[in-house]
């Protein structure tokens, strides 16, 4: 399929939509500093109980999104949107390509469900719930040859390709830097995923919930996969974590790109590479995989809006089903599509009625990227759905465990990095934690437990 290349059907924004994004872009930084004290410190925050200060933060964000939705809505007589594409036949009993890859898809994830439900995780079980998504992706190639299909691109230039590829190597030179240095001291939540990856290497399990933080197998499996990849080790875990958050950058530029124009997405794609915020977050494994999720989830479905091609909502749709299974951050998916389906019921309801099959592919997507955890959801609902109160009933206390502790307790790592942790500031209870992230990966939850509790009474009468 040949491109055309034109300009996109936009109108110049009128001043009052100008003043409407400014004024939702004030509401978001005001709730933002009511939340963290940044970029400004409010005065008022210290007159206010912490939940009460939090409540008026998520007020302010609420009227900012709807305040940007009203700004951003189009001229009833200037679309900003291309007309839909033209309907197409109804599906046909004909041994297509398309009707074949459906079909296999279907009985891939029905045949990997029953067999989850009736014999547990397997191998057969892993290898259906990948063929499903790809035999979905695999229904759309022959959509490339219809000439009824016509997407709008805007011009791109060598320079333009050649600036992201400068930004997005210096974003992984700066997240990869002093990479088990800084921070100085780790938190032991990242220690306690090192762990629970190592003792999932040899042993896989994708599906269901850890028993220690309540997060799903599929996010521990992922920093598995980069400690078997890079090194059983610190450096290992990280790396994987920061290779995911410089693949964020370009994805913010193509989203960018999407919304507006490549001006708009080398600016977004630039102070996300310089931003001390996600350095910081590429670098400590939970966050970066949700980041990546939500920014490609948006790009693609925003660009299935704009070209009428199923293929972005299929894509949308498996991202869509991979939100749960990683850190609680990228449910926000649950909260933007939604609310994005309203707004274009509102204002824009010819891209439902008009792509109503787009919208079904988004979903069968959905299901087929969350697989077999749908079996265990169904028996496991609260637990798939957010960690207890009480998951920390042997653990008072969140714990921080420096890299130099982590290092000595496994001192096969090789030193990457110069030693830059201090741990003089620990407290007493801190400071005798062991670094039970790489030493005994294979030992029983309980055991584990144990040694986060730390000596007991009589051991200190002992000592």
């Amino acid at each position: 399929m040949r491109y055309r290349r034109t300009s996109r059907m936009t109108k110049p924004l009128h001043w009052n939509h100008r003043a409407g994004a400014l004024g939702a872009l004030a509401l978001a930084l005001l709730a933002q500093s009511l939340l963290t004290q940044t970029p400004f410190a409010l005065p008022l925050v210290d007159a206010l109980r912490v939940e009460t200060a939090h409540l008026l933060a998520y007020g302010l964000l609420a009227a900012a999104m709807l305040l940007f939705a009203l700004a951003a809505a189009p001229e009833p007589h200037a679309p900003a949107w291309p007309e839909p594409p033209r309907p197409q036949p109804r599906l046909a009993l004909a041994f297509t390509w398309p009707a074949l890859s459906l079909a296999l898809a279907l009985l891939g994830y029905l045949a990997g469900l029953a067999l989850y439900l009736s014999a547990g995780e397997s191998l057969a079980v892993r290898a259906l719930w990948l063929a499903g998504p790809l035999l979905f992706l695999a229904s759309y190639l022959p959509m490339r040859a219809r000439p009824d299909r016509v997407a709008t691109l805007p011009s791109d230039t060598w320079w333009e390709w050649a600036l992201l590829a400068l930004m997005t190597a210096a974003a992984f030179a700066l997240r990869a830097r002093y990479l088990t240095a800084i921070p100085g001291n780790i938190d032991g939540d990242i220690t306690v995923v090192g762990r629970e990856a190592l003792a999932l290497i040899g042993q896989p399990a994708w599906i269901g919930i850890n028993t220690y933080f309540q997060f799903p197998q599929f996010f521990y499996m992922l920093s598995a996969l980069s400690m078997r990849l890079f090194g059983q080790d610190l450096y290992g875990l990280f790396l994987g974590s920061v290779l995911i958050g410089t693949a964020t950058i370009p994805a913010v530029f193509w989203l960018g790109r999407e919304l507006a124009d490549r001006r708009v997405g080398l600016l977004a794609a630039a102070l996300l590479t310089i931003s001390y915020t996600h350095n910081h977050l590429s670098r400590i494994v939970i966050p970066s995989a949700p980041l990546l999720i939500v920014t490609l989830l948006c790009a693609c479905l925003w660009r299935g809006l704009r070209t009428g091609r199923g293929v972005w909502f299929a894509l949308a749709g498996i991202l869509f089903g991979l939100s749960p299974l990683v850190y609680y951050g990228a449910r926000v998916t649950f909260v933007i599509l939604p609310l994005l389906f309203l707004w274009l019921l509102i204002w824009q309801r010819r891209q439902i009625s008009g792509q109503w099959r787009h919208w079904l592919a988004l979903v069968f997507g959905a299901l087929l990227a969350f697989g077999p955890m749908l079996g265990y959801a169904l028996r496991q609902f609260d637990v798939v759905m957010g960690p207890h109160r009480d998951r920390h009933p042997h653990q008072p206390h969140r714990l921080r465990t420096s890299a130099q502790q982590i290092r000595r307790l496994h001192p096969a790592g090789p030193a990457r990095a110069p030693d830059r942790t201090h741990a003089s500031h620990l407290s007493p209870l801190q400071r005798h934690q062991p670094a039970v992230c790489l030493s005994r990966p294979h030992a029983r939850l309980a055991d584990r437990r144990a040694a986060d509790a730390g000596p007991g009474p009589g051991a200190r009468a002992s000592a």
